[in-house]
């Protein structure tokens, strides 16, 4: 399970929340939690942000 997915589950968080929290596109939260591709950093960051973690913790 990538770490993304783990931490997105532990908040409770649908892929399609996650994506309007951090104004990303819900494909994206999809493309990396399957192993797709990986975040850029000003996605990580966005990610890290609507998670409340470090941006280290989503890879």
């Amino acid at each position: 399970m990538s770490k993304l997915r783990e931490l997105r589950l532990k908040m409770q968080l649908s892929q399609p929340k996650l994506a309007v929290t951090a104004k990303v596109h819900p494909a994206t939260i999809y493309n990396v939690e399957v192993g797709k591709t990986k975040p850029s950093l000003n996605t990580r960051i966005k990610l890290a942000k609507a998670l409340c973690v470090e941006q280290s913790d989503i890879e």
